[in-house]
């Protein structure tokens, strides 16, 4: 990744992750025996991306054994050929909205654990101390990391989930700080960020969001690891998000992970079979 600048990093290095974190809410979490329909429908009562899945037994010892969010469950989906046929006959009306959800929720009914690690990122789980510089955490975000849980060992009650966007809010409320400043100033091709490949990965207004969501996670790219945990030298990841490109290559629009926040087993159908340009 683009180190950041001298002073940013010295920003980073200054703050500790607990006090960039403002009212943690409760860690909702679900157990590994616990349906994929069941997750989902967490997922959307809570209105929450991503849910910390615990072994058997372990209410009080949180034995974590991955980290499940909304897009390892439409991964799930989207790959698997009996989803993709129902979405087929549902987008041509030989099958209705009431038999697609039920040929659905069959494809929901096995444990949520049988589907960690289907994405890299859903096997990994880092727990930062609260004492810890928030540039650790960033360090773990730039290699494609989307969220840590905050907490110690022995306070197992006291973790919360930190994300990708908590990070960002925290620097955004920061802009003006004279350590902060200089960098937010920057142009991205100043930063280094705009000097990727020159083919872009993106999607069309006319695709429909089955088709863009698959792209965004089958599109892979790997990093150098320096987490410890992943017992690998390299990390392979999917994309956070994509840009939606006219017909002139403007971009009118992203995709990305975070718009699967409120799904649910009944507007799978919505999310799926809309095309990018529907208001």
């Amino acid at each position: 990744e683009v180190p950041p600048p001298a002073e940013m990093s010295s920003f980073l290095d200054a703050v500790r992750v607990g006090d960039a974190v403002t009212a943690p809410s409760e860690l909702r979490t679900i157990g590994a025996q616990e349906t994929i329909e069941a997750t989902l429908r967490k997922l959307g009562k809570h209105k929450i991306l991503s849910l910390p899945v615990v072994a058997k037994g372990a209410a009080s010892a949180h034995k974590y054994l991955g980290i499940i969010s909304a897009a390892d469950i439409l991964l799930h989906l989207l790959f698997n050929e009996q989803f993709v046929s129902a979405l087929e006959e549902l987008e041509t009306e030989e099958l209705s909205i009431k038999d697609f959800n039920h040929d659905v929720e069959s494809l929901l009914q096995a444990p949520v654990k049988s589907i960690i690690g289907q994405r890299s990122e859903s096997k990994l789980v880092f727990l930062i101390r609260p004492e810890a510089p928030l540039s650790k955490v960033v360090g773990h975000f730039a290699q494609g990391v989307h969220r840590v849980l905050i907490g110690t060992n022995d306070k197992p009650k006291q973790h919360w989930l930190f994300t990708q966007s908590d990070a960002v809010r925290y620097l955004r409320r920061h802009l003006t700080h004279e350590l902060v400043a200089p960098t937010a100033r920057l142009t991205l091709e100043e930063l280094g960020l705009a000097a990727g490949p020159k083919n872009m990965v993106s999607v069309s207004p006319k695709d429909s969001a089955a088709a863009a969501f698959q792209k965004l996670m089958s599109t892979r790219w790997t990093r150098k690891s320096n987490f410890d945990s992943t017992g690998d030298e390299k990390c392979v990841w999917d994309l956070s998000a994509l840009p939606i490109l006219d017909s002139k290559s403007h971009v009118i629009g992203t995709i990305s992970q975070s718009d699967l926040r409120g799904i649910k087993t009944e507007n799978l159908h919505e999310v799926t079979t809309i095309e990018l340009d529907t208001p």
